[in-house]
């Protein structure tokens, strides 16, 4: 049987890089809905399954600042609020404006949605062939689509960009910057160079040496030793493990999504850059 190829497919170079930009789409008879191409089902669906996953892992790391948590970006973010308090998080001291906090009806609902993604139209994001019913209705396609375009300009790019087609820039800024760290290894993607697990280990050693020193000799299988890297880097800087050893270099954006955070940590205070919620001492 055949089922959606993953999205996003490779992205045109006229494409500008903080947007959703949906291609041609037919009907899969796969699926209920539709999707850009077909691809084996045991494929995509491990694919959509670590992608969804480390997403939102990396959304409910600005969430729990608001007490707040997310158990799937398809259902979860229906009523706005969630994608409202993520927004707000990473563009602050912004706000979205007025909206409905209490969401009982549809339409409230949908009013939320659309508030939000104003917002971030006015941020530069382009919002290409997305509206308010497909956040509300769980469309996995556009939903994992719009969170990687706040990954991207949030995260990968630390907020930076006016939304001109960086997309290559921002994957290669963050490339060199593995490279700088780790060159030995070579790296020149962020899926098959991963997967055996020892880069992932030489880097957080080389953020703080001493902590993987024998990285290029590591015993055990490609995913215990990923899985040693990833939590080696939760110990000592918190940065979430927004995918499992197993999963580690399977998908390139989630990987680009937990490279940036890994990026991102202050060795010498031992945490994350990310720090506390606005606000907090």
């Amino acid at each position: 049987s055949l089922s959606p190829l993953p999205f996003p497919p490779h992205q045109p170079s006229h494409v500008p890089l903080f947007s959703v930009h949906l291609l041609p789409l037919f009907r899969n008879p796969c699926t209920s809905f539709a999707l850009p191409l077909c691809r084996p089902t045991h494929s995509i669906m491990s694919w959509i399954d670590i992608q969804e996953k480390a997403f939102r892992g990396w959304t409910n790391q600005y969430l729990t600042r608001r007490g707040m948590n997310v158990e799937s970006l398809y259902t979860d973010l229906s009523d706005g609020l969630a994608l409202i308090a993520l927004v707000e998080e990473l563009t602050h001291p912004k706000t979205v404006g007025r909206y409905n906090k209490k969401t009982k009806l549809p339409f409230q609902k949908l009013e939320n949605i659309g508030i939000v993604l104003k917002f971030l139209e006015k941020e530069g994001l382009k919002m290409v062939n997305i509206g308010p019913e497909d956040i509300m209705n769980g469309n996995q396609r556009i939903i994992l689509g719009l969170i990687w375009s706040l990954i991207l300009r949030y995260q990968i790019s630390l907020g930076k960009g006016d939304g001109d087609g960086a997309d290559g820039s921002a994957k290669d800024e963050l490339l060199k910057w593995v490279q700088s760290k780790i060159p030995d290894y070579n790296i020149k993607n962020f899926k098959g160079d991963w997967l055996d697990g020892k880069a992932i280990n030489a880097l957080v050693d080389a953020l703080n040496p001493g902590l993987s020193p024998n990285h290029a000799s590591l015993g055990g299988t490609d995913a215990e030793r990923a899985q040693k890297g990833l939590d080696i880097a939760y110990d000592e800087w918190g940065v979430p493990k927004i995918m499992t050893g197993e999963e580690f270099g399977k998908d390139e954006m989630s990987m680009m999504t937990y490279i940036a955070m890994l990026r991102d940590v202050d060795p010498s205070k031992g945490a994350s850059k990310l720090g506390p919620a606005p606000g907090e001492d």
